[in-house]
């Protein structure tokens, strides 16, 4: 009822009044709870910026109750003239005298300063009722924070403790090691000990020969005339001059020891003491500003190249190779179009990672070996890399992690509530959000069922799945995705295999599905393997079978080939970009290509 009497008596035409600047808007306005004013939405967004003020709290969009200095008007809306005096229940309405001898005669009324007083109890004690319940909500709530600040200080002695445990099972292990390396030690030096010991023992006896021979010329000199001594002389030094005092060559070299410095580096420190995890309850999911924990300083971490392995392998990897190992290689640049074609291998090119602008990892498929080569663009390998198992999609991330090794294959995730299915990793990408979106199977077959897995998923550096696209509206989005990449609209951009033709399909960042892309006017079934999004946000692919690469925008919408069999001698298998937005093409035969298509 008191809305109504605001309402009604506010003056005509009046508009919502910003308190700073004192500026009549026709919207509602926003109030600052700290300062306690009203304002505009220029006088919000700056009191939004201003140091300050910044941290108050501002409550959007709300109506303005007129102030006590606003002109209320006391006057009977029928009777200019009069003020209002009584307060009628039958009609909810302010009347003067004149009105309850009048058009109101015989309702039931009350005198509007009864009625006036009679609101102040009502409103009173809703007042109080109000300062209560909040008075409870803020009881409630502080002793809800009070546990969460004991839960808090509990969990920190519990990592605390868990800290010391295993600083004392590493510590442990540190004592094992050098306990072993201890013990060579003192082998080594008891080997040498009884060597020379045992030479010291065949020296000071000497050799039966030596000792007989001495023995005849003592005889001699103290038994022999004094022609035979003198006519002896000669033949004596002759003779123990030829005869060795010791039977053997005596051999008193000795092994020495010295300890060899292992490799002290803190990434594999990190990598195995373990590291901090925030999460919210029984979730692993973090936030991006837990990276601090999973991700270390600038001054410590390094970039990354991330592997997966190829998808005929049961043992799937993913690999981190630190930067310190490419950093060596120059930068260098070339603006022609065709940059540079060059080979080292006739075999299938199944992956390649740009480390400059003239030097790439590359892999070729090979059944006898998992060798990795850094190779420059003549085609000059500058460094083998032995992998234990067939490494694929080698990228080059923009975060920096110590964390040398991601195993992705023995995640397990869920898709029925009893069910958990082995998950394999076919390809991945870095999203801007610093994850990486990572496409999934249970495995390698065209045929899909109800309990197949299909899917994308985007999964920390640390392993932990954030968010999966698998279908959309009931509908399977893949049947076997191949490559991925993220756009710049968040657009998520996945190759697809059929068992005669493949296909594009896009989703947004939501999980809908936007459009799919199935070539443009072929000879050749459209066969893609991989999809990359350069910064102006265009889409592409290659097609191995047309022997050509087709360039999108952002809708799907074919633009033009970028390179067909006037440029590619070959059927193009991998595609990359590099920071530059320089296309590198892996093909078929070994054929490797750096392409620079945007003008």
């Amino acid at each position: 009822m008191a809305e109504s009497l605001i309402q009604d008596h506010i003056r005509p035409g009046d508009k919502p009044v910003c308190d700073l600047c004192d500026t009549k808007i026709d919207h509602q306005l926003s109030k600052c709870l700290a300062c306690n004013v009203y304002m505009c939405r220029i006088c919000t967004t700056a009191h939004q910026r201003v140091s300050a003020t910044k941290q108050h709290n501002i409550v959007a969009r709300i109506e303005r109750i007129p102030s006590k200095s606003q002109n209320v008007s006391q006057m009977c809306k029928t009777h200019k003239d009069e003020e209002i005096a009584f307060y009628c229940y039958s009609c909810t309405d302010f009347i003067c005298s004149e009105c309850i001898l009048g058009d109101h005669n015989g309702h039931d009324g009350v005198k509007f300063k009864d009625f006036a007083n009679q609101k102040r109890r009502e409103m009173n004690v809703k007042l109080n009722q109000a300062r209560e319940a909040k008075k409870s909500e803020i009881t409630k709530l502080t002793k809800q924070i009070e546990e969460k600040e004991k839960e808090n200080d509990d969990n920190d002695k519990d990592t605390e403790n868990q800290i010391q445990d295993r600083k004392t099972q590493i510590i442990a292990e540190v004592d094992k090691i050098i306990n072993g390396l201890k013990e060579e030690k003192t082998k080594i030096h008891k080997q040498n000990k009884d060597k020379l010991e045992a030479v010291k023992a065949q020296v000071t006896q000497g050799s039966p020969e030596f000792n007989k021979l001495c023995s005849e010329y003592d005889e001699l000199l103290c038994t022999g005339s004094d022609m035979e001594v003198v006519m002896s002389e000669t033949e004596m030094y002759q003779n123990l001059d030829s005869v060795p005092f010791v039977d053997t060559v005596v051999d008193i070299d000795i092994n020495k020891s010295r300890v060899v410095s292992g490799q002290l580096d803190k990434e594999t420190l990190v990598l195995r003491c373990g590291y901090i995890e925030s999460y919210l309850g029984e979730s692993t999911h973090r936030s991006q500003s837990d990276h601090g924990s999973l991700f270390n300083s600038q001054s410590h971490a390094e970039s990354l190249s991330v592997v997966t392995c190829y998808p005929p392998s049961h043992s799937s990897k993913t690999l981190c190779i630190p930067q310190h190992e490419v950093d060596k290689f120059s930068d260098l640049s070339n603006d022609e179009l065709v940059i540079s074609t060059f080979s080292n291998k006739k075999e299938l090119v199944i992956s390649i990672c740009p480390l400059s602008d003239d030097i790439a990892i590359i892999q070729y498929l090979n059944l006898y070996d998992n060798d990795v080569v850094i190779m420059s663009i003549d085609g000059q390998i500058k460094k083998t890399l032995k992998f234990d198992f067939l490494a694929d999609n080698f990228i080059m991330t923009s975060l920096v992690t110590n964390h040398h090794y991601i195993n992705l294959h023995r995640k397990e995730l869920k898709h029925k509530p009893s069910v958990q299915s082995p998950l394999r990793p076919v390809r991945l990408c870095e999203a801007s959000d610093g994850n990486l979106l990572v496409s999934l199977i249970e495995k390698p077959s065209y045929k899909v069922n109800k309990s197949s897995r299909r899917l994308v998923s985007k999964i920390t550096m640390g392993g932990t799945t954030r968010e999966s696209y698998e279908y959309h509206n009931r509908s399977r989005l893949f049947t076997w995705p191949q490559g991925v990449s993220e756009n710049i609209n968040k657009d998520i951009c996945v190759i697809e295999l059929g068992e005669t033709s493949g296909r594009l399909v896009v989703i947004d960042k939501t999980g809908k599905l936007k459009y799919t892309y199935e070539g443009q006017k072929l000879r050749q079934p459209f066969d893609p393997f991989y999809v990359k999004c350069d910064k102006s946000g265009h889409v592409i692919v290659n097609d191995s079978h047309n022997i050509k690469v087709h360039m999108l925008d952002m809708d799907g919408l074919f633009i033009r080939y970028i390179a067909e069999t006037i440029i590619l001698k070959d059927n193009p298998r991998f595609l990359e970009l590099d920071k530059n937005d320089i296309l590198w093409i892996g093909c078929e035969k070994g054929n490797l290509y750096k392409l620079k298509y945007l003008k």
